[in-house]
């Protein structure tokens, strides 16, 4: 198991989720295991990956605020939905599901920005030197 994956047990085991974000899923931000079957636990790897995912859900996210077309907006979702599943983001992918269904309706795509956000961050906690 690499490092990344053995802190987000540990982290798991001792942290709660903030009641101010709307957490949809009782996964983590990342999930860390599935990143590591991912990548056939290669910790330079994952890291990698999660530089790239982070890059791309960076811009999908800028384009997603400006988007006012639906299927442009569903286009984006589901751009980032399969991103996100592939690294483990299944926070950001269950809202860009909702997103990609649902693209006129801007309290999803809130929640989907917000989750973005969020799992940005742990990206870069993670991706720390």
């Amino acid at each position: 198991m690499t490092s990344l994956a053995a802190n987000q047990m540990h982290q798991d085991a001792t942290e709660e989720r903030s009641p101010c974000f709307p957490v949809s899923t009782s996964h983590p931000l990342i999930d860390l295991v599935h990143l590591s079957r991912q990548t056939f636990g290669d910790p330079s790897l994952e890291r990698e990956v999660l530089v790239l995912f982070a890059d791309q859900a960076r811009s999908i996210a800028a384009a997603l605020s400006c988007a006012v077309d639906p299927q442009e907006r569903a286009r984006l979702c589901h751009l980032i939905k399969g991103s996100a599943r592939g690294v483990g983001a299944f926070d950001v992918a269950f809202w860009a599901a909702r997103g990609e269904a649902e693209p006129r309706d801007n309290a999803v795509l809130d929640g989907l920005s917000e989750s973005i956000d969020a799992t940005l961050a742990h990206v870069g906690v993670l991706t720390a030197d």
